[in-house]
């Protein structure tokens, strides 16, 4: 019986493997013609979910994560069957690490956005120009001092609101409209808290009359929804770091297990059972569980919290 362990392992390894095909495989909802290419498949599910990560160095380092978690439930379980279902989850919790990244820049900017919000309203009740509560935003709002540091550099500047804010200033000194220059970095961005201030620049450039009272209202909103998007991101944290204690926490407590038993010469906790072919297989559905578990609670927890614009015909 023991002699078909290794080949559960095996089985159980191209079970997994093409889970994960599944889940990273170039995406069949796409008409279009695509590069038919391993990474190139990976590298769309990376950036339809705006994830900043090449294909290639996604999955060289989830291979790391995940044959150190394989290798360690291994020791754990005594059996190598729990690899397979441990390597897959590497894959998974690096993107779920990404995911995390991503909202914290998104978070980032929102707030960004509010305070650039309040130098644009402040600059307009000093003096009603476009161009100067633009030029306010990159000589003092977030990311000014970086930018002006490129600027002296030579370099390209990072990615910020300022940053933003000097390249449509640049597009109306230009003698383009506002609102090209605005659409441009909002296609860039695809951020709708973006979207909403960039309406209300346009709204306050074609206008007239008083618009501060208009503009203290979007800077009220702005500020709003970054709160609103912090709350939600501590929000999904904390449930992530709950599911993350759920599912491996009991491996943990093997492994403690195992390790006094060491320690007090009982032997190895386990080992007996694991090595035979039901506690194989009994690791195996535990593992899978176990993985199982963790990305269905990860979809679960971001669910919502990504909002995208939605594309329309021109």
């Amino acid at each position: 019986m023991e002699k078909l362990i290794p080949f559960l392992a095996i089985l159980a390894g191209l079970g997994f493997l093409a889970m994960w095909w599944a889940v990273t495989g170039r995406p069949r909802s796409i008409r279009r013609a695509q590069p038919t290419n391993f990474f190139d498949g990976i590298q769309v599910r990376l950036n339809k979910a705006k994830l900043e990560a090449e294909a290639g160095a996604y999955v060289t380092r989830s291979a790391v994560t995940g044959g150190v978690m394989g290798l360690a439930a291994s020791l754990i379980a005594g059996t190598p069957v729990v690899f397979p279902a441990f390597f897959l989850g590497g894959f998974i919790l690096l993107w779920s690490r990404l995911e995390d990244a991503r909202n914290q820049q998104v978070n980032q900017y929102n707030k960004d956005l509010a305070w650039a919000m309040d130098i644009i309203l402040n600059s307009w009740r000093i003096r009603p120009s476009m161009q100067r509560a633009l030029q306010a935003v990159a000589d003092y709002g977030p990311g000014s001092d970086t930018l002006r540091a490129a600027r002296g550099a030579g370099a390209e500047p990072p990615a910020s609101v300022a940053a933003d804010f000097e390249e449509v200033l640049f597009h109306v000194r230009q003698g383009r409209p506002l609102a090209e220059g605005l659409q441009v970095v909002a296609d860039r961005r695809g951020s709708l808290t973006f979207d909403a201030l960039a309406t209300a620049l346009i709204v306050a450039e074609e206008q007239s009359g008083e618009v501060a009272e208009m503009l203290q209202s979007q800077a009220a909103a702005t500020r709003e929804q970054a709160d609103a998007f912090d709350e939600a991101i501590t929000k999904q944290r904390n449930k992530r770091n709950e599911i993350r204690n759920g599912t491996f926490g009991p491996w943990l407590v093997l492994a403690l297990a195992r390790g006094m038993s060491l320690i007090s010469g009982t032997g190895a906790y386990g080992v007996e059972f694991f090595q035979t072919l039901v506690g194989a297989l009994v690791a195996l559905v535990a593992a899978g569980i176990t993985i199982l578990v963790y990305t269905l609670g990860i979809k679960i927890a971001a669910r919502g919290l990504i909002l995208g614009r939605i594309e329309t015909e021109a």
